[in-house]
């Protein structure tokens, strides 16, 4: 009876336990969240936080973009941020770990012909030019290509005779 009553503690204290991590476990940002944050940087012309919310690919591209943008005019810097204030929801079709999300509202109070695709990238959404390529694998010496020496078989011994 004794020990009925401790295995029963146990079992107990093991499933609170269990349901505490299920708890605890992060949750992905959604993707809609994802996108409104990336545009309020851009909003802000803040590119390093911007690029925060990029997978690595499309981070490459807005480093290059942070050249560009450094050298606007006063006018197009004021005109973007004007744009990006227009900008008010993200909304977005998930399939599997690709988002598709359209922005609303231009100018004309209409959705944004463009439409931002993300990719989830080890639990978390990011902003993906290319949402169905396979993020790049930094190349190390563990991940190089090795060539394997080849050993070509000997060609059948002939005996000429003069």
């Amino acid at each position: 009876m004794q020990n009925s009553k401790r295995y029963s503690s146990i079992l107990v204290i093991c499933c609170i336990v269990f349901a505490g991590c299920h708890w605890l476990k992060k949750q992905a940002i959604p993707p809609d969240q994802i996108v409104m944050k990336f545009v309020r940087a851009l909003e802000n012309l803040d590119l390093d936080l911007a690029i925060s919310y990029c997978d690595s690919s499309t981070a490459v591209v807005f480093e290059q973009f942070k050249l560009v943008a450094q050298s606007m005019s006063e006018e197009m810097r004021t005109e973007t941020v004007n744009k990006m204030k227009l900008i008010q929801k993200a909304t977005c079709e998930i399939n599997e770990d690709i988002a598709r999300c359209t922005l609303c509202c231009d100018e004309g109070g209409r959705n944004i012909p463009d439409a931002l695709n993300l990719r989830l990238v080890k639990g978390e959404w990011l902003i993906a030019i290319n949402p169905n390529t396979e993020p790049a694998v930094e190349q190390t010496p563990a991940t190089l290509p090795t060539e394997e020496p080849t050993v070509e078989a000997p060609s059948a011994i002939v005996n000429e005779e003069d």
